[in-house]
C-alpha cells in the first residue's frame, strides 16, 4: 500500500509521501485521523497480541488495509499502545467510518451510524445528540456558521447537507476547513481528493494553497522516502510554482527531496526535548531516550528493504510487532 503522512512536531513540519504514520492509502484508503484524546484503548486481550504504539498502528493499517472492513478488523490483531485518540477513515468511494477505543471496547460509526462524516472532540454519539438541538436536525436552536458557540460538528453538518454538487469539492472543502477553525488561523489545514489522489495543504505561517499529486510519486520500495516541508515557499514566492488545471493550489510535487537518517534523528531529538511530553513516552519498555531516537532515525530505510524483519514497538521492545512496512 501506499502512504502519506503529515507530521505534527513544531515548525519543522514535514509532507512525508512514502512514510510512517498516517495520511493516504491507494485503494484508498484515506488513514486514520488522530481527532481527539477522549478515547481508551482496548485492553482485553492482554499480552496475547503483539502490542503496537498508535502511530505505528496507523502505519499497519496503511501497509495491510484495501478497505473500511480491513482497517477495522486490524484491531483484532494487535493492541495499541501510546496515546488516546480516536479515528477516522474514509476510502475513495466515499465510504466512512470513526473508531474508537472507550472502556476497552472497540465503537465503530459507520453507514447509516454516522449520518455526518466529521469526528471531532466528543464520543460520536454524543456529538449526535447535541446535533439534535439544531434547526434542521430536530431542534430549534439556529447553526450559525459564524457563531464560535456552535459546536464544530453541528457546522459540518450543516455545510455537508448544504453541499451543491455544482460546486468545485477542492474549493468547497477548503472553505469548509476554513469555516471550522476555532479561535485563529489553525497551524495547517490539509485536504486530500482521495478519488483523484490529490492532495492539498497550507499552514499558517505560508497560507498559499499548494498540492501534489498522489499519481506522481514512486511508492515502491525502489525509492526513497521523500520529504517537504510544509512551511515551503519558494525563492521567489509561489509565482515559479506550477498551478493545476483546476486552479487550485501550486504544485509542489517537483520539490519532494529524499529523507535523510539526520533530518529525522534531528526531528526526533527537539520532539525529546519539548516542553510538556513527560519523558515516559520515550523510555517505555526500558529504553533510554537515545535508544528511542536511534530506534526511529533509521525507520524510514525499510522502504529501501524489500524483506524487513518484524518491527517491535518502541514502546515494548520485548514484543515483536506484525511485520510492517514504513513505505511499501
Amino acid at each position: 500500500m501506499d502512504s502519506i503522512r503529515f507530521d505534527v512536531w513544531g515548525r519543522t513540519n514535514r509532507v512525508i509521501p512514502a512514510a510512517a504514520v498516517c495520511f493516504v492509502v491507494v485503494a484508498a484508503l484515506v488513514a486514520p485521523l488522530p481527532a481527539n484524546a477522549c478515547s481508551t484503548f482496548m485492553l482485553q486481550h492482554g499480552n496475547e497480541l503483539p502490542r503496537l504504539m498508535h502511530a505505528n498502528w496507523m502505519q499497519f493499517v496503511l501497509d495491510n488495509s484495501a478497505s473500511l472492513d480491513d482497517a477495522i478488523n486490524s484491531t483484532n490483531e494487535v493492541v495499541l499502545d501510546g496515546w488516546t485518540w480516536h479515528y477516522f477513515l474514509g476510502d475513495a468511494d466515499g465510504n466512512t467510518a470513526t473508531l474508537a477505543f472507550i472502556d476497552g471496547e472497540v465503537v465503530v460509526h459507520r453507514g447509516a451510524s454516522m449520518p455526518v462524516p466529521g469526528p471531532f472532540n466528543t464520543p460520536y454519539d454524543r456529538e449526535m445528540d447535541i446535533l439534535e438541538y439544531f434547526d434542521g436536525f430536530g431542534g430549534e436552536y439556529q447553526p450559525d456558521l459564524e457563531d464560535p458557540e456552535v459546536p464544530r460538528f453541528v457546522k459540518t453538518a450543516v455545510m455537508v447537507r448544504d453541499y451543491d454538487p455544482a460546486t468545485d469539492a477542492v474549493d468547497y472543502g477548503l472553505w469548509m476547513l476554513d469555516t471550522l477553525k476555532v479561535l485563529d488561523v489553525p497551524e495547517w489545514s490539509i485536504l486530500i481528493d482521495a478519488r483523484r489522489r490529490d492532495v492539498y495543504f497550507k499552514t499558517r505561517i505560508n497560507p498559499a494553497v499548494k498540492r501534489f499529486s498522489m499519481n506522481s510519486i514512486d511508492f515502491s520500495n525502489r525509492g526513497p522516502t521523500l520529504v517537504l516541508d510544509m512551511d515551503f515557499e519558494s525563492a521567489e514566492g509561489a509565482s515559479d510554482l506550477e498551478k493545476p488545471p483546476s486552479g487550485v493550489g501550486f504544485d509542489v510535487g517537483d520539490r519532494l527531496q529524499p529523507m535523510s537518517t539526520e533530518d529525522v534523528r534531528g526531528l526526533l531529538t527537539a520532539v525529546t526535548e519539548m516542553p510538556g511530553i513527560p519523558q515516559e513516552f520515550f523510555t517505555g519498555g526500558g529504553l533510554t531516550v537515545g535508544e528511542f531516537i536511534d530506534r526511529f532515525a533509521g525507520h524510514h530505510l525499510r522502504a529501501a528493504t524489500t524483506a524487513a524483519p518484524p518491527a517491535r514497538c518502541a514502546c515494548h521492545p520485548d514484543q515483536p510487532a506484525r511485520a510492517f512496512s514504513a513505505a511499501s
